[in-house]
């Protein structure tokens, strides 16, 4: 079976079919995403240091915590703090820009002033490429109950159809649920 880029890539799949498989997926995330963080609680608070489990399809560790380490947040407001409680020797002079020239428009102005020539210190960041929003609709944990929608969902997402497999003895094996 094909993979859903090489089904674009292929043209074996148009824009209606993505948005659905799309809301499908998004929908899975969010309840894979709840699971994963009760099951994580659950097992961390009942296993200890170098405890494993494994699972079908992998394993679980136990990960000793840590406390928090400080860092520095703002070196201009430690700066300060340093300076007013007598640790000056812990405090240097730098120069630094005026704060004004931190706002973008007036590094554009800059930029432009300086015929568009790349300025040291000065990059770019916050821009964005086109993208899709997802809004899953507010009942979609109630209609993935329903066992047509969600063999409907597997299918979207190439996972097994919604009906159970069973090996030609008639048995049903835990790992064909997956």
């Amino acid at each position: 079976m094909k993979d859903i880029a090489e089904q674009i890539a292929d043209g074996d799949i148009n824009s209606y079919e993505i948005a659905n498989r799309l809301t499908v997926a998004e929908a899975f995330i969010k309840f894979l995403k709840q699971d994963s963080q009760v099951c994580r609680s659950f097992l961390a608070s009942r296993m200890v240091s170098k405890d494993k489990l494994t699972g079908i399809v992998g394993e679980v560790s136990y990960r000793d915590g840590h406390e928090d380490k400080p860092y520095v947040k703002d070196e201009k407001e430690l700066a300060s703090w340093l300076y007013d409680n007598g640790e000056e020797d812990s405090v240097e002079q730098v120069l630094v820009p005026k704060e004004y020239m931190f706002k973008p428009d007036v590094l554009m102005a800059l930029i432009k002033s300086h015929g568009g020539e790349a300025i040291p210190g000065i990059d770019f960041k916050g821009g964005a490429k086109p993208s899709v929003s997802i809004k899953v609709t507010k009942d979609w944990q109630a209609k993935l109950k329903d066992a047509k929608v969600l063999g409907q969902a597997k299918e979207l997402l190439g996972i097994e159809s919604g009906e159970e497999q069973q090996e030609e003895d008639g048995e049903e094996y835990s790992w064909d649920r997956i």
